[in-house]
């Protein structure tokens, strides 16, 4: 009976140690099947508009003269079954999308969102959400925020001590549109890289991964997921 309980003793310490290593594994699989999936699904709509309106010119199907909401309608026939979430409910939900690096407020510690997920969007048949930003411009200046940094590199913080202080920046996107797509809805971790990517649509013709939201190249070209867990109060 000892030989016995030892043994077991033994199996139970080896399957604790491999256990969280198999269930990670498995989850990274499962995120890697459903993106090139869903990838597929969006690439393969995007050549039957292309094909319906006989242009080879991406810009016949993100024409920068419609709106995002006028674009998915467009969008909406060439994914069989694909809803169409123009109103925030209980089927068509409002929810935040975590950075693909694990950032969080260098201040108060907490996960931060790179952006929310918001109609209009397409929820197909498998669960997956498809959402198209349209612009009105393939070239166009903008102005973002960023955490200042002191000359050593440092983060500074604003005067309450609830976040950085922030500092504007100008660059030039010279997307005509992106895309979002979340390979599995609702569900967890609704983060880059993970389950969430971002395509940028360009005027040459390319639809390419926008960096830091999502490593699509890395999943298509070595079948492997490319993101930081979040270890901090989500």
């Amino acid at each position: 009976l000892a030989e016995v309980l030892i043994t077991l003793g033994i199996i139970g310490v080896v399957a604790a140690m491999t256990m969280p290593s198999l269930i990670a594994n498995y989850q990274n699989k499962e995120l890697l099947t459903r993106v090139k999936k869903t990838y597929s699904t969006f690439y393969n709509a995007v050549n039957l508009a292309l094909a319906e309106t006989g242009s080879s010119e991406i810009t016949s199907v993100f024409d920068t003269s419609n709106t995002s909401l006028q674009t998915t309608q467009n969008m909406q026939k060439y994914f069989n079954g694909a809803i169409l979430c123009t109103k925030t409910g209980d089927s068509c939900p409002y929810y935040g999308i975590k950075a693909q690096n694990g950032k969080y407020n260098k201040v108060t510690g907490e996960a931060q969102y790179s952006e929310h997920m918001s109609v209009p969007y397409l929820k197909l048949v498998d669960g997956s959400i498809i959402n198209f930003h349209q612009f009105s411009s393939c070239k166009t200046d903008r102005t973002a925020k960023r955490c200042k940094t002191d000359s050593s590199g440092n983060v500074v913080s604003n005067s309450s001590g609830t976040d950085c202080e922030y500092e504007e920046y100008t660059w030039t996107d010279v997307r005509c549109a992106y895309v979002v797509i979340d390979t599995n809805g609702i569900r967890k971790p609704n983060q880059y890289g993970a389950d969430v990517y971002q395509i940028g649509i360009y005027e040459d013709g390319r639809l390419k991964e926008v960096s830091g939201y999502g490593s699509l190249n890395t999943i298509l070209s070595n079948d492997k997921i490319d993101y930081t867990k979040y270890d901090v109060k989500d």
